[in-house]
């Protein structure tokens, strides 16, 4: 039964990383031991039964799925006839399904924040309060959820060190909560202390660290505040150069995202552009020809950065290396390739060059023409564009 049991633990493993393909697959082997060795009503054969339940849920089989978590749950409730660890996580199983009734789910979920409360389980008693909180999410009626959660952070406070991970997470549902009800303000509080918590116990260049600074980056650019949300994001990628080095490959995605958030919003190309460079280098190094298709979009904002700042040849030069990898890799018919050639228009209307600015707007127009119709947004917009260029003096 090791196998078994290794087999199931690899693929809970698989599953939060979103490879629920390959999750599903290593279950099925694990739920095929179990049967043989131990038959179809063995808790252990059973436990395999509703996780796999669950992956096939994931794996567009929902009717399926939520038939075989039922199945378990009936066999768990005749056998032990009161709430136990295998009872609970199949209980959570159910109550995460989006389909499935938000009372029940919310009944179910409540059994299990009290049992996990009692044991003292706090790692189980987050994911229970999480599934809580978005269901009541889906009645839009946060105040009982925040109610629960907020004596949870009390009871966490009280009983873990501050920055202990449970007491983040937790305390990333409290923020979540706060915003929903329109705490915005307070919300960031909460992140920030536990930020500042994270700090005096793990130090500044540590992982979970990382993950308080994301927090606040995404609760900052929740109410478009762009100093502080510019600020934490300054602070993260410092911090990952620290701990792995500046030119590790997941560092490029850091520094992408830190020069599209400046890009967007619109505080000035010539901070982004450092930032946009030193991730096409990361990422240069990272993908190689094998997956040169994954360069795309760092030669895209780099060329949108570079227009910005009227660098026209270089920008240029990025658009055609973006557009020979959207050929390459979509065909002439795709979004990408009529976003190439509009970007290659505004840089010939920039440089004056109007033959070129329609020639390339009549092609965007084309391709978005056969995909979406005349009446698409898309569309509309590439025939604005290139009736205005027509019109300023061209054909």
């Amino acid at each position: 039964m090791l196998i078994a049991d290794d087999l199931l633990a690899r693929a809970k493993a698989l599953y939060p990383e979103v490879n629920r393909r390959k999750a599903l697959e290593t279950a099925l082997i694990a739920l095929e031991i179990y049967e043989t060795w131990l038959g179809p009503r063995h808790p252990a054969t059973m436990n395999c039964y509703a996780f796999v339940g669950l992956l096939l849920h994931c794996n567009q089989e929902p009717e399926t799925g939520i038939r075989m978590i039922r199945e378990a749950i009936s066999y768990d409730e005749e056998r032990y006839g009161h709430i136990c660890d295998p009872l609970a996580e199949k209980y959570m199983y159910l109550a995460g399904m989006p389909s499935e009734d938000v009372e029940h789910c919310l009944s179910l979920c409540h059994q299990v924040a009290d049992y996990y409360q009692r044991k003292k389980n706090y790692p189980k008693l987050v994911e229970a309060l999480t599934i809580l909180f978005y269901k009541y999410q889906r009645i839009e009626n946060n105040l009982p959820a925040y109610a629960i959660v907020k004596k949870t952070v009390d009871l966490f406070e009280a009983n873990l060190p501050p920055g202990h991970p449970d007491l983040l997470k937790l305390n990333v549902v409290y923020a979540d909560i706060l915003c929903k009800m329109g705490e915005k303000r307070e919300s960031i509080m909460v992140h920030d202390r536990a930020l500042k918590a994270c700090i005096a116990l793990h130090g500044v260049f540590h992982q979970h660290t990382v993950l308080c600074y994301d927090n606040l980056i995404n609760q900052c650019r929740s109410v478009f505040a762009f100093e502080p949300t510019l600020y934490y994001m300054k602070k993260k990628a410092r911090i990952l150069e620290v701990l792995n080095g500046r030119y590790h490959s997941e560092n490029s995605f850091v520094y992408l995202e830190l020069a599209r958030f400046i890009l967007l919003s619109r505080k000035g190309a010539e901070l982004a552009i450092p930032y946009i460079e030193c991730a096409l280098r990361i990422a240069r190094s990272r993908y190689r020809k094998v997956r040169q298709k994954e360069l795309y979009i760092y030669y895209e904002t780099l060329a949108l950065a570079l227009i910005m700042i009227d660098d026209l040849k270089r920008a240029l030069r990025m658009t055609e290396k973006a557009f020979r990898i959207s050929m390459r890799n979509n065909g002439f018919h795709h979004r990408d390739t009529a976003k190439q050639f509009e970007r290659r228009a505004r840089i010939f209307k920039k440089a004056g060059v109007k033959v070129e600015e329609i020639h390339n707007l009549e092609m965007a127009l084309y391709i978005y023409t056969s995909l979406y119709g005349d009446d698409s947004y898309s569309a509309q917009n590439a025939q604005k564009a290139l009736d205005e260029a027509k019109s300023s003096g061209g054909q």
